[in-house]
């Protein structure tokens, strides 16, 4: 994005959003996985998956994945960057999950999300997200969680960028982790 002036401002928003991560609505690939993608305005329109490779479906409940954004400018060194935090959580240990978790944090990956407005975005599409924590915990009584809380974290140029709907739907898509 170049350096210019503002283009529009914000008209009072109607109270229509709803915030979270759809369920079931996570999708994760190696980040060496995406050849190239076109993005204009803010929205990826097209993404190119090298040749015999998947996005891989987490099929996770609701009410327990979130992504943040937070955007730092410092002036004195003419620069601004943007951190993506997206976390979600896993329940039940098993063999297979720590397996597939290790080879998560081995690589930097590509994250789509559908949010509850019906809306997707990508993080670590640009410059790859790391798993930088993967916490797995078998609780102390028998009502606590048993499972794994993970954290990615996405260094970028820009907010998640929207996907077109359309995009998603051409990607190769498979497997469910949940």
């Amino acid at each position: 994005m170049s350096c210019g002036s503002l283009t529009y401002g914000f008209d009072y928003e109607c109270n229509d959003g709803i915030g979270g991560i759809k369920q079931g609505s996570i999708l994760i690939t190696q980040w060496d996985n995406v050849e190239a993608y076109v993005e204009a305005g803010g929205i990826v329109t097209g993404i190119t998956q090298a040749a015999t490779t998947n996005f891989y479906r987490y099929q996770v409940r609701k009410f327990i994945a979130s992504n943040t954004a937070a955007g730092v400018s410092d002036p004195k060194m003419g620069t601004k960057s943007f951190t993506s935090t997206f976390n979600f959580t896993l329940f039940n240990m098993s063999a297979s999950k720590n397996v597939n978790l290790q080879l998560l944090m081995s690589k930097p990956v590509a994250v789509i999300y559908q949010d509850n407005n019906d809306k997707y975005f990508v993080i670590g599409i640009s410059n790859g997200a790391e798993a930088l924590t993967v916490d797995a915990a078998t609780g102390t009584d028998k009502q606590d969680m048993n499972g794994y809380t993970i954290n990615i974290t996405a260094e970028e140029k820009h907010f998640p960028l929207e996907v077109d709907s359309t995009v998603v739907s051409g990607l190769s898509i498979s497997g469910d982790l949940s």
